[in-house]
């Protein structure tokens, strides 16, 4: 006797990259905006309700014609325009259930006979096409509602099936999502059928409050988007595509709209944080914009104009404007010396290399003051010299008419070095940057010495998502970096100058994990997720920063003791290594008390981590800094 299953098609054996089937509509009115088809105001409501007009008109289910004739009474022949932008979409962003065609191909090569049922609007032809696109094959035949006048939801479908083959209900296994239409109806009819399959798309529906309303849309789709995109990737690319991809997503999409309005072609991405930002640029295929890579940092382009401002508040304020407080060998290493070869210059002054000064120390103490006017010579020297190696470098950019340059951002320091050098060579260049995000407080965005722009946050628009990052700042950095180490400065070989790394901070643990394998395949899921997005909704797709960031938001405000234990373990270099959120024991602490505030305030990086690691119980610890940021003033 041969045996029978049938399946449900989408969201069962077809994912879309929406939340919920009408948001397919709401993203039509991004798409027409690109594409010159002018859409009414409020198309996916008047949408919505010719579907419905037209089903109670017939009293059966209806096909997407004659819903798009509903809409061509009163929009006339644009409306078949529309038809065909609605189909492109749902092409373009269906994929594969894996668990699900997985099941398909089980029963298939077991010798079941395999037909599709879907209640849809859409032809059986179109939906042969979306099932072969994702790698479905071997069904004997499609049923959809809208060509029989007949749907699971009541019934009338399955006997439709049953019917044409000539078969028993019993003989007959069925596999969807839906509780009622897949489930309940065909249980009632004799039809053997399978737990229905888990809907992941429907759990996204539900929006944070911190998501505005009018981004509830972007979070939806791009929710739905990492759980497709996902589905193939080990645990690695997964947290890559999860935590970061938003973010890259968001900002290239964002870039590149800026390049376009500003009429630029030429962008330089700037190292290290620039690789993976340029990989997702390149992801989106844009023809008319050059992509360059810039090997850059703020230690080899800052010591190379000191000798052009070498007061001692100058270097001070350049070296990092934002910081409240830095060891003094951070500072050291920061303008270009060597800190081991000047310790027993500092402690001439009654300075410590190893000890951590509040930056008005720097500022206002004599004793500093003494010690800077000591070394001044060896700064301008150094100074001088990487100025050299520089220009060799930049020169043989051949940098013309207005560039842009793209990086993770903060104060645009680099920018301002850049833009330094090239005035002191005269190199008219005019330079725009375009970054992830930009802090309110630097004085080169304040006082215009610099044109720039952020996608996250900039000095014009509101600095919580900064805010809500800043006790993590330098783990956020961490999974931009590209594996080689940070840019020294430039030596020139042969008339070529040629860049010199420090020693790469990733390693290889006792236990055998590589930390630079672990970014590496971290910043690939991202990447693959950039590619996703653009393959699924081209540039329709409109993601703002609350949505971008909110993943990696929930991760550093509130993440679970294997979260805080697994990126806790990574260092950071900020002049020296640090931890991430490294915590000792507590009982340590207990008997150590001046340790615990230590280790907290400046031998971890990431607070809320650190207490999570810390007291390992389950408490608001966001919250918590907050609280404790604002009584200390802890920046």
């Amino acid at each position: 006797m041969e045996r029978y299953i049938s399946f449900d098609v989408f969201d069962t054996l077809l994912k879309r990259s929406v939340a919920q089937p009408t948001d397919i509509f709401r993203l039509m009115e991004n798409a027409t905006d690109n594409q010159g088809l002018l859409l009414p105001k409020g198309f996916a409501d008047r949408r919505i309700e010719a579907e419905r007009s037209v089903n109670r008109e017939k009293g059966k289910p209806v096909t997407i014609q004659e819903i798009y004739d509903k809409l061509q009474i009163d929009y006339g022949q644009q409306a078949r325009n529309w038809m065909q932008m609605e189909m492109q979409i749902e092409m373009a962003g269906c994929r594969p259930n894996q668990n699900c065609v997985s099941k398909f191909y089980e029963y298939l090569e077991k010798g079941y006979k395999i037909v599709l049922i879907s209640d849809m609007y859409l032809p059986s032809s179109f939906i042969s096409e979306m099932l072969a696109k994702c790698g479905i094959h071997g069904y004997i035949k499609l049923y959809v509602s809208c060509e029989y006048g007949a749907r699971k939801h009541n019934g009338s479908l399955f006997r439709t099936v049953l019917a044409e083959l000539g078969i028993k209900p019993w003989q007959l296994y069925h596999i969807g999502d839906a509780k009622r239409g897949d489930f309940v109806i065909p249980l009632s009819m004799g039809i053997r059928v399978k737990f229905p399959v888990a809907n992941e798309q429907k759990k996204l529906c539900h929006i944070p409050p911190f998501i505005e309303h009018k981004s509830a849309l972007s979070y939806r789709t791009l929710q739905a988007s990492i759980s497709n995109c996902c589905q193939n990737m080990n645990d690695y690319e997964k947290q890559g595509c999860t935590l970061l991809g938003p973010i890259l997503a968001g900002y290239v999409n964002w870039m590149v709209e800026q390049l376009n309005k500003d009429k630029i072609r030429d962008v330089y991405f700037l190292s290290r944080d620039g690789f993976v930002l340029m990989r997702a640029f390149n992801a989106l295929h844009i023809p008319n914009i050059r992509a360059h890579y810039l090997y850059t940092s703020r230690r080899a382009y800052l010591v190379p104009i000191f000798w052009m401002h070498p007061d001692k508040d100058n270097i001070i304020k350049y070296v990092n404007p934002l910081k409240s407080k830095q060891k003094l060998y951070a500072f050291l290493n920061r303008i270009g010396l060597n800190p081991i070869e000047y310790a027993q210059k500092a402690t001439k002054y009654g300075l410590d290399i190893e000890t951590t000064y509040k930056y008005n120390h720097f500022s206002k103490s004599e004793a500093f003051a003494g010690f800077y006017e000591e070394i001044k010579e060896d700064i301008i020297r150094q100074s001088k010299n990487e100025y050299i190696t520089l220009v060799a470098y930049l020169k043989n950019q051949k940098f013309h008419d207005t560039i842009a340059i793209a990086d993770v951002g903060y104060t645009g320091t680099i920018q301002y070095a850049l833009q330094e050098v090239l005035r002191q060579e005269k190199i008219g260049v005019d330079i725009k940057g375009y970054y992830l995000g930009l802090q309110s407080a630097s004085e080169f965005l304040q006082k215009k010495i610099i044109q720039a722009k952020g996608f996250l946050y900039d000095v014009d628009r509101d600095q919580f998502i900064y805010e809500q990052l800043k006790g993590s700042a330098l783990l956020y950095e961490l999974q931009f970096l590209k594996q080689e180490g940070s840019l020294k400065n430039f030596q020139v070989f042969n008339g070529v100058a040629e860049p010199q790394f420090l020693k790469s901070e990733f390693m290889v643990r006792d236990s055998g994990f590589s930390e630079a394998t672990f970014w590496n395949e971290y910043q690939n899921g991202a990447v693959s997720f950039v590619e996703y997005c653009t393959e699924a909704f081209g540039n329709n797709l409109k993601i703002d920063p609350s949505v971008a960031i909110w993943n990696w938001m929930c991760l550093v405000r509130n993440p679970t003791l294997k979260e805080a234990t697994f990126f806790g373990d990574f260092h950071v270099e900020n002049g020296y290594m640090n931890a991430v959120a490294y915590p000792r024991a507590l009982s340590y602490y207990l008997f150590h008390p001046r340790m615990l505030r230590e280790e907290f305030l400046n031998g971890n990086e990431w607070k809320i981590g650190f207490m999570k690691r810390l007291l390992r119980i389950p408490l608001p610890y966001g919250k918590i800094y907050d609280t404790l940021k604002a009584k200390y003033n802890e920046k």
